[in-house]
């Protein structure tokens, strides 16, 4: 009965004692971890309990369970503390963390009594402080400790050696391990790289530095890469987009050279990034990988490498933005507005932002310095006129002054009209007129109401309209409904007759047509009632009355109106007396003394005499502009002249009008340049064609870009990969392949 207790016995005791790993203390002994429960404890190599299964947890806050000399780290009541290999307690459960650093010393931490903040310090195997306990951060690496303290403007870091001693004092922004043994470290945004013995091996020159192999730290500069020994020596500045260290040997890529020419071929600069953008006189956008800055043209950075997409260049100001934020920059670099808004517009000299950073979403204005001119945050702001900006808030409308203050009050439902001083606001679903101190010009009334000019307004009403001077003058009235109409007025009736009325109030034309079409050449009106149609001089003249022939009319071009009489389309003068017959399946309007004609499905043109000019041969004619017109024939494009002559053959797939006044041709997939005269300039030989509007044309081929002047002569050689002009300075910027090249440096210093 004892033989079977016993056996039991130790098979109850090795799954419960289990030792979950053998240890090394002083003198050889090995100990293992126990669990009883949710308890843990400690055995020796024997079996023999040394620490009772008592304790929350045994080991370090890491997981680790390795001895420290004789001592291990216990949890009891959430709190860490250290006893030895007999269950004495070298010091009380004070401590939140415990870890080991090396062989004799602990980093822990602890809650302070006055105020809970967490701090971190070192401890011996005796329980005693050799690193006090001040800092709010502390990280192992290696045989050093990584510490962050608090500064007078904010957290600091810097790094302490095995002996607890500073090698680099904790005032820097930030501090990262490159390796085992180098650092890179932060200050005023600036990197350097520095040994674990506290050595600044780079000084503070880089935007980053990475670990290379071979002893060579990989350096970067404003987006360009070069290599520093371990010693600090600049072995290669700063220059290439890319460094290899491979077995053989290690080659570099270098930017794409983007080289300056002016049309004579002289060659004034060249630049070394991935792109170039001209953004002003002498300024150019550029990029190196994702970061890019501004440069003068003598290739001097005005600001900073980013990450901020520079999105346009005004006067001083820059917009940028970075992950879907929007900020402003100074020219010089210099921020003035962080990227933390969800939009930035720059207005007379005011910057109207969008967030919820002033304490709720909405808008606000900042000035050019950067102060918040609003003390409260608007659903919209927007340009009014003069120096006003139109403001919503609470869902109610009023006006801000460009210091950002609110000189009329958000109180209004709309701002429907601002002229010169006066604004037409809807007060409690009523028009009414303020000025610019918030009185009433004209009190709020159930009468529709327009501003005509600063001296005068429109009110209308069911019971008739009138137009006065401010503040209550009649200038004249009228019996129906009046609306702005250009400098004129509709009149219209109840029963929606419309006429016309001039400036000065006087009937031009009797409120009794359906419809009144724009003044036409500064000539006449026509105006149909019913199915008839009237056409009405500037000073109320009927020249042809009450025509019942137009089935549709056409806009006015050239003293001609197209009509379509009995399904047919012609022209007649502002008489109404037909001066092209009726005889056409579809007209255009003229241009240049000649008009698009449609028989029996195909186009031609005729002059103002009747007289066919372009017989009608073409699927599709254009208008006739600096005496040339596009025509399409069979699904292929050519030009034409006044006199119907062919000056270019329909054999081009497009022809494109260009802001030259020439045209961009295209024929089996390559482009080709046609003159303002429709002679061809250059063959439909490549990929793609730019006129440049200044005599000069880029033209690319096979990936690669040259300039040619506008005869087909080359300016500039086809070699670049890349080519754009720079219209603020009048350059050509050509962009040369990125090389690969061998450095002619040793692999292990």
């Amino acid at each position: 009965m004892n033989a079977r207790f016993l056996y039991f016995f130790f098979v109850i005791l090795f799954i419960n004692l289990l030792p979950s790993e053998g240890y090394a203390a002083k003198g050889g002994e090995e100990y293992a971890i126990i669990t009883k429960g949710e308890k843990k404890g400690m055995v020796n190599k024997k079996g023999r309990v040394v620490i009772p299964a008592e304790y929350e947890d045994l080991g370090w806050t890491n997981g680790s369970t390795q001895l420290l000399e004789n001592v291990i780290g216990f949890k009891k009541d959430g709190l860490w503390g250290i006893l030895n290999t007999r269950n004495e307690k070298i010091t009380e459960p004070l401590y939140t963390s415990l870890s080991r650093f090396n062989e004799s010393w602990i980093v822990a931490s602890k809650k302070l009594p006055y105020n809970s903040d967490e701090v971190y310090g070192v401890i011996n195997a005796k329980g005693k402080a050799v690193v006090p306990f001040r800092y709010p951060k502390m990280t192992v690496h290696k045989n050093c400790l990584i510490v962050m303290e608090k500064g007078d403007n904010g957290y600091f870091f810097g790094l302490l050696n095995e002996k607890g001693k500073p090698v680099i004092p904790p005032r820097y922004e930030m501090l990262r391990p490159l390796n085992d043994q180098l650092y890179e470290v932060t200050f005023h945004e600036n990197i350097a790289v520095f040994s674990s013995e506290g050595r600044n091996l780079t000084g503070f020159a880089l935007d980053s530095a990475a670990a290379g192999i071979n002893n060579y730290i990989i350096t970067y500069r404003n987006g360009k890469q070069g290599l520093v020994s371990l010693d600090g020596t600049m072995v290669i500045a700063p220059e290439y987009k890319k460094i290899v260290i491979g077995s053989e040997g290690i080659k570099a890529q270098k930017f794409r050279e983007w080289q300056a020419w002016d049309k004579d071929r002289n060659l004034l600069a060249s630049y070394a990034y991935d792109e170039i953008i001209p953004a002003g006189r002498e300024i150019y956008k550029v990029k190196v990988g994702e970061a890019q800055a501004l440069i003068h043209a003598s290739d001097s950075l005005l600001t900073p490498f980013s990450d901020f997409d520079i999105r346009e260049h005004l006067d001083n100001w820059i917009l940028v933005k970075t992950k879907g934020k929007s900020g402003v920059l100074k020219l010089n670099g210099d921020l003035l507005l962080p990227p933390e808004f969800d939009s930035v517009r720059l207005i007379h000299h005011t910057f109207l932002v969008k967030s919820g950073k002033y304490g709720r979403w909405g808008w606000s204005m900042i000035s050019t310095d950067g102060k918040v001119l609003t003390d409260q945050v608007y659903e919209a702001i927007d340009w009014l006129g003069d120096s006003f900006f139109e403001a919503k808030r609470g869902n109610y409308w009023g006006v801000l002054n460009t210091l950002g203050k609110e000189i009329i009050f958000c109180k209004y439902d709309s701002i429907v009209q601002y002229t010169e001083g006066k604004l037409l606001v809807k007060f409690l679903g009523e028009d009414g007129i303020l000025n610019l101190d918030g009185e009433w010009e004209i009190l709020p009334q159930k009468k529709s109401i327009e501003i005509v000019d600063p001296m005068r307004y429109l009110v209308r009403s069911p019971y008739g309209s009138y137009v006065a001077w401010y503040p209550d003058t009649k200038d004249f009235s009228a019996e129906y409904f009046l609306y702005k109409h250009g400098d004129r007025y509709i009149e219209k009736t109840l029963d929606n007759k419309i006429g016309l009325r001039d400036e000065h109030g006087d009937r031009i034309i009797e409120p009794a047509y359906d419809e009144i079409s724009e003044l036409q050449e500064d000539s006449i009106y026509y105006a149909r009632a019913g199915n008839k149609y009237t056409f009405i001089t500037k000073s109320g003249v009927k020249t042809n009355a009450d025509d019942p022939r137009f089935q549709a009319i056409r806009d006015m071009k050239e003293a001609f109106i197209g009509v379509k009489i009995d399904g047919k389309w012609g022209f007649v003068d502002i008489n109404g007396k037909l001066r092209i017959a009726n005889q056409y399946e579809n007209i255009g309007f003229f241009h240049e003394g000649l008009a698009p004609i449609k028989i029996r499905g195909r186009w031609g043109y005729v002059n103002k005499r009747e007289e066919i000019i372009v017989q009608p041969a073409y699927d599709t004619v254009y208008n006739f502009q600096n005496g040339l017109c596009r025509v399409v024939k069979k699904g292929y494009y050519g030009l034409i002249n006044a006199q119907g002559q062919i000056t270019l053959d329909c054999e081009y797939d497009e022809l494109q009008r260009l802001k030259t006044g020439g045209f961009l041709t295209k024929k089996n997939n390559k482009y080709g340049l046609a003159g303002k005269d429709g002679r061809l300039l250059i063959l439909p030989r490549f990929d793609w064609v730019e006129d440049l509007n200044n005599g000069y044309v880029i033209a690319s081929r096979k990936g690669k870009y040259t300039l040619l002047s506008k005869e087909g002569v080359d300016i500039l050689p086809m070699i670049y990969d890349a080519m754009l002009y720079d219209a603020y300075n009048d350059v050509y910027l050509a962009a040369l392949p990125a090389e690969w090249v061998d450095l002619k440096i040793p692999l292990n210093p």
